[in-house]
């Protein structure tokens, strides 16, 4: 699985990246420091991506303000928005934005457990809705 870290602490970059070892899938991490950097990889398609996992507060455009540029471009991955900062208005907003799941990264037991079952679920979910939106497509064409 290609996964895409927005994730500008070398701290929480490294407890994200050890997260993934036990997993019964192989995962290739890319890690951009800053979002505008993430903006070009992903405009260049410099970088294969199955999904990204983006930090709330970094210097520069916030996670948020990534999230909400990258979906309104229609990209073809989910998002899933990493906080240490746990606030429910941040999570309703990034959901009403279309991000995918929201999780804090404050209790590292928990989040090391629940990161690698959260982006399967986001991967699988968004294949699942891409195959619906391209068979309803089929059905108009009728």
């Amino acid at each position: 699985m290609n996964i895409l870290v927005v994730e500008d602490n070398d701290h929480d970059y490294k407890k994200l990246s050890r997260s993934f070892r036990n997993c019964d899938f192989t995962v290739n991490l890319t890690r951009c420091i800053r979002a505008e950097e993430a903006i070009e990889l992903i405009n260049n398609n410099e970088v294969l991506i199955d999904i990204l996992l983006t930090d709330f507060m970094m210097p520069g455009m916030n996670g948020l303000e990534l999230s909400e540029y990258l979906l309104e471009q229609d990209v073809s991955f989910p998002i899933i928005l990493l906080t240490g900062e746990g606030d429910e208005n941040i999570a309703v907003r990034a959901l009403k934005l279309g991000v995918f799941d929201y999780l804090p990264k404050d209790h590292d037991v928990a989040f090391a457990e629940l990161l690698p079952q959260a982006v399967v679920k986001a991967v699988q979910s968004y294949a699942t809705q891409a195959k619906l939106k391209e068979y309803q497509s089929t059905l108009h064409c009728y």
